[in-house]
């Protein structure tokens, strides 16, 4: 019986070819049952309508959405601003930040700078003190590779010198207090995952089997897409980001390279490749920082939900840490 079950099973090469065919068989199945329904004229015709609708989600493909009736919406509404109920957001672990984002699942954060302006190294910090708060958080490396990426991560979390890593010099701490620093680190859910040449849909993939709470992307114009141009690239691999967040319910912070004309604190002007990209995203931060003096500019640009305006950081390289700075800029 096993060598009759095994012989009817299609060899490993065809299995995608047998699992589409089977999936068409049942849709044109189910298909067929429907029009039977249809053709025997017992229908209402509202009845034939919501049928007729059936039938075109199975040859689409597509899932009707959600619809959400105004009584349900406002009892949910006053269920979560009831009397001491707290609202929670996912902070991004700077104060300053944090009073003018409401960052939430579903949306989708561009973080943009011009070349050497510490995008990667922000967006380590930010996925740190992310998984701090007990999130799951997936960081998808499209140019750096995992090992550089864990070894600016442990800089940044243990304000480590990252040349003495790179070098493998002595750390200037105390053994024990960097195997204390590594072991707390061990505790964060956090999975890199090196990404290059990957498509949004693989991404959105993997990050649904590690059950993120959050995703970064590094960065936008790396990632792979077939289209006519760069801007027509740029535009659907940002359209494809943002349902990713809403549909998923994820956090998506991507990383976008501006263009390098151009002085001064950044604006959404200053965003390479697609204007589509201001359109999609929830949250835009643009980082300027100066080389002589580590001064970095976070100028919130676009923000859904908050106040816009610039905050002042210090961004020490050596140990890939950004810090906030007395005052605030406003737009």
């Amino acid at each position: 019986e096993i060598i009759e079950c095994l012989d009817t099973v299609p060899a490993v090469s065809n299995a995608d070819r047998y699992i589409k065919q089977v999936k068409d068989a049942a849709v044109s199945a189910r298909a067929a049952a429907i029009g039977l329904q249809i053709a025997a004229g017992t229908m209402e015709p509202a009845e034939i309508l919501e049928s007729a609708k059936r039938l075109s989600e199975l040859a689409t493909g597509r899932t009707p959405a959600a619809a959400h009736r105004m009584i349900d919406l406002l009892v949910g509404f006053m269920e979560r601003h009831r009397p001491g109920v707290r609202r929670e957001y996912i902070g991004t672990g700077f104060a300053k930040l944090d009073k003018q984002l409401y960052l939430s699942p579903g949306d989708m954060v561009v973080i943009g700078g011009r070349p050497s302006s510490g995008k990667t190294a922000f967006s380590i910090q930010l996925a740190l003190k992310i998984a701090a708060q007990k999130k799951r958080v997936v960081y998808f490396s499209l140019e750096t590779n995992k090992e550089t990426i864990i070894d600016r991560m442990v800089a940044c979390y243990g304000a480590l010198p990252l040349e003495s890593i790179k070098r493998n010099y002595d750390f200037g701490l105390d053994t024990a207090e960097v195997a204390r620093t590594l072991d707390v680190m061990a505790g964060l859910d956090i999975h890199v995952v090196e990404a290059a040449g990957r498509s949004v849909a693989w991404m959105e993939s993997e990050a649904l089997r590690l059950n993120a709470d959050a995703v970064v992307v590094d960065y936008l114009s790396l990632v792979p897409e077939k289209a006519a141009s760069i801007y027509e690239r740029v535009t659907k691999v940002s359209l494809a980001l943002h349902t990713m967040a809403q549909k998923n319910h994820l956090l998506v912070i991507v990383l976008s390279q501006l263009n390098r004309a151009g002085a001064g604190i950044p604006t959404m002007e200053h965003l390479r490749e697609s204007g589509q990209i201001e359109q999609d995203a929830d949250v835009i931060m643009l980082l300027a920082t100066d080389r002589d003096t580590h001064e970095c500019v976070v100028n919130v640009a676009k923000n859904k939900e908050g106040i816009i305006g610039a905050v002042q950081m210090y961004f020490d390289g050596a140990r890939q840490r950004f810090s906030e700075m007395e005052g605030r800029r406003e737009e």
